[in-house]
């Protein structure tokens, strides 16, 4: 049990690891100004840094493993330990027919126990239809504009298999709601630790929405991601 847990740890941080790396979260600004999404805003280049502090909602693709998706949660958990508290996070949980959860905190240390706790409240399911993709990012932009004040950019993460997703490329309303993500200064990421055949939709999906696809190298475990 002891090990069990060590290799989810394990797992988890080297996956922020590779986000913080692979995304490149830039230094804090001590002044942070307010924008909308929609005001000024400029397309995301997946070759920028991160600007902080961020606003980010990680959208959890809950048609998956229990692995995978024990994985995914812990993941989650670094990822906040490398946020700062003046940076806003959002979570969507969703997958299918179940039932979709989301939740948005502010990163101080009460905000932190309650990712934890919130995270520990989902569940996964392998057997469910593919994720409503579609559904989901609007959750996920209707909840991101709820946490940009203060902050000086905007992303969503996808943790996904890849395994229910549809190919972003052969659904024109899918392709350009992504697109638009982009356009009003939305970047979109994705963060997989499927198999190479399951990543295309995945690829795409980044690419459309100015962001990049970070592989989670599996052995007995996860391997330390690609850095940049």
């Amino acid at each position: 049990m002891r090990k069990t847990i060590l290799l989810f740890g394990v797992a988890g941080a080297l996956f922020a690891l590779g986000l913080v790396a692979r995304f490149g979260f830039a230094r804090r600004s001590p002044a942070p100004s307010t924008r909308s999404l929609a005001a000024g805003a400029t397309r995301p280049s997946a070759s920028s840094p991160w600007e902080r502090p961020a606003s980010v909602v990680v959208v959890l693709d809950r048609a998956t493993s229990e692995f995978r998706w024990r994985l995914a949660r812990e993941a989650v958990r670094e990822l906040v330990e490398a946020l700062g508290p003046e940076d806003r996070l959002g979570v969507v949980a969703a997958g299918g027919d179940l039932l979709t959860q989301s939740g948005s905190f502010v990163l101080d240390p009460g905000g932190r126990a309650r990712v934890v706790a919130w995270l520990e409240s989902t569940t996964a399911s392998a057997e469910t239809a593919q994720l409503g993709l579609g559904p989901t990012l609007q959750m996920a932009e209707g909840l991101l504009k709820l946490t940009t004040e203060g902050t000086r950019s905007s992303h969503i993460v996808l943790v996904s298999d890849g395994a229910h997703i549809p190919g972003v490329l052969s659904h024109a309303e899918l392709r350009e709601m992504v697109t638009g993500l982009a356009r009003s200064g939305v970047r979109v990421d994705a963060a997989s630790p499927g198999v190479p055949e399951l990543r295309p939709p995945l690829e795409a999906l980044a690419e459309l929405g100015g962001g990049r696809l970070v592989v989670l190298r599996a052995a007995a475990g996860i391997r330390e991601l690609p850095s940049l």
